[in-house]
């Protein structure tokens, strides 16, 4: 196992940990976090940016790398690209912001493309795990992809009536759904290598 996959699982389980931190302390606070962007800690905030920009730096790389095991059809290929996209340009956002200390209340254009790309980082891992969801090989992934649908939803019916409702739920789901894609096709690459080396001996002796 090389160390990319662990890398971006580690990298997940640290995002996910912000996020749902955050938002179990609004859940029962229901106040802004002090690492936020109200909260008036800059070093905090760019602490929070920085723990966002490297794992999904992490997991863009990730992305790329099950590329060849993953795209099973057209439809996949460019949703995972679009969310390849997706991830970097978070993850450039969040590394700018704890550079400069720029944020979405500060930067009209910062916060018009983190409307945009909040709404790509819930959708696309939904659309990309349905799309997998016939794969028996990636099907504990795809099921956390797809299933982080569930929080999306209940986020949307229930942020008129609690302040539990948050993004982080099906952030969290689809962050893990994208980490354990290279171990659940670990065994395919390794079948590909041993085919590959097959091959090239058979050529060989002939």
């Amino acid at each position: 196992m090389k160390l990319l996959p662990l890398a971006g699982l580690a990298g997940a389980a640290v995002l996910s940990t912000i996020a749902l931190t955050d938002a179990l302390w609004q859940g029962f606070e229901g106040t802004p976090p002090p690492w936020g962007v109200q909260g008036g800690h800059d070093w905090m905030l760019a602490g929070v940016n920085l723990g966002h920009a490297v794992p999904y730096l992490l997991l863009t790389a990730v992305l790329m790398q099950v590329g060849p095991q993953l795209d099973s059809g057209g439809f996949t290929r460019w949703v995972r690209r679009l969310l390849i996209v997706t991830f970097l340009l978070f993850a450039v956002m969040m590394l700018w912001g704890a550079i400069t200390g720029a944020n979405s209340e500060s930067l009209g254009v910062f916060e018009a493309g983190t409307t945009i790309l909040f709404f790509a980082l819930l959708l696309l891992p939904i659309i990309l795990g349905f799309a997998m969801l016939r794969r028996r090989d990636v099907r504990l992934p795809a099921i956390l992809l797809a299933g982080s649908l569930v929080p999306v939803v209940l986020m949307f019916v229930l942020s008129e009536l609690t302040s539990f409702a948050h993004p982080a739920y099906a952030e969290a789901l689809a962050l893990f759904g994208v980490a354990l894609l290279p171990f659940a096709l670990e065994p395919r690459r390794a079948e590909s290598a041993v085919g590959a080396v097959s091959g090239a001996s058979e050529a060989v002796s002939r």
